[in-house]
């Protein structure tokens, strides 16, 4: 009876592990490829284009923001210090006009477009090249934001600052041998 408590305390514990690993971001993450990012060729002008931190995925314009040029020569998104590199820290970032904002998490963002109806959304489709170090974005729908290439970036995944997920099985799998010993201790 005391190993089938054991066992159901076990699998409790695991499942509890399993939900919390399960959590993951679906939201295209981008860094430069050098001290800037070049938005070109946007096939609309209208609608609003935004530059994120990859943190802000509500998309919050109060926090994490840098309005993108919808003009036919686009915009430069010019980091304040160089990001190639970086895993981490904080990193200022200016457009053509001179307004600023901070990421966050090392150089990564986000771009999302709002057509003034439904709000900011993130791209539909992404097309990255690793040879020329730009990626092609589609937004699609109704109200479409049409297609934006940048240059100098690359799409990436930003690693986490703390592995947690690894940590907390090795700590789950240690409470769960202590309690081996122990019920075996007891018995």
């Amino acid at each position: 009876m005391r190993l089938t408590r054991t066992t159901a305390s076990a699998a409790a514990l695991l499942a509890l592990l399993v939900s919390g690993v399960a959590s993951a971001s679906s939201v295209y993450t981008f860094e430069p490829t050098d001290t800037n990012v070049n938005i070109v060729n946007i096939s609309t002008t209208a609608g609003s284009l935004g530059f994120f931190d990859n943190n802000n995925t509500a998309y919050n314009t109060s926090s994490g923001y840098l309005s993108v040029a919808m003009t036919t020569g686009g915009d430069v998104m010019a980091y304040g210090s160089n990001p190639v590199g970086a895993t981490s820290g904080s990193f200022t970032v200016s457009n053509n006009n001179g307004d600023q904002t901070t990421v966050t998490n090392g150089p990564y963002f986000t771009l999302a477009y709002n057509d003034g109806v439904t709000g900011w959304r993130q791209a539909d489709g992404v097309s990255c090249s690793t040879s020329t170090d730009t990626c092609h974005l589609t937004w699609s729908g109704t109200n479409s934001g049409g297609t934006i290439l940048g240059v100098d970036l690359k799409q990436t995944v930003p690693p986490s600052a703390v592995p947690v997920p690894a940590a907390v099985w090795l700590f789950g799998s240690g409470l769960i041998g202590l309690v081996g010993v122990a019920r075996r201790k007891t018995a």
